[in-house]
C-alpha cells in the first residue's frame, strides 16, 4: 500500500529525530529527495513538502530547549542543522527548475 505525501512527511520526521548524527541525517535526506524524483513529484509539490518539513524541524529545534539531557539536545541540534541545510539546497534548486543535484 502506497502512503499520501502527509503520511511520507511523518515518517521521514520521524526518522530524522532518530538519527543519531549529521551523516545519518544527510543520507536520509538524499534518499527522500531520490524517492521524491523517483516517483515523478512535481516541483510544486517537492517545494510544499520541503517547506513544510523545514518548518517542522525548526520546531522541533524549538523543543530541544526543553529537552533534559544537553548532549541528546546537541546531537539533535545538529540532526536538524544538517537536514535544514538540504532542505534549502533542494528548494533552491526546484525554485531554480534545475534537475536533481
Amino acid at each position: 500500500m502506497k502512503m499520501t505525501l502527509d503520511e511520507y512527511h511523518t515518517q521521514v520526521l520521524a526518522n530524522l529525530q532518530s538519527c543519531r548524527d549529521p551523516a545519518q541525517a544527510r543520507t536520509l535526506m538524499h534518499e527522500v529527495d531520490a524517492a521524491l524524483t523517483r516517483d515523478r513529484i512535481s516541483q510544486s509539490t517537492q517545494r510544499v513538502f520541503w517547506g513544510s518539513l523545514g518548518n517542522a524541524l525548526e520546531e522541533l529545534a524549538q523543543e530541544t530547549t526543553r529537552m533534559p539531557d544537553r548532549r541528546a539536545a546537541t546531537a539533535l541540534i545538529a540532526v536538524v542543522v544538517a537536514a535544514q541545510s538540504l532542505i534549502e539546497q533542494y528548494q533552491l534548486r526546484n525554485a531554480s527548475g534545475s534537475p536533481g543535484s
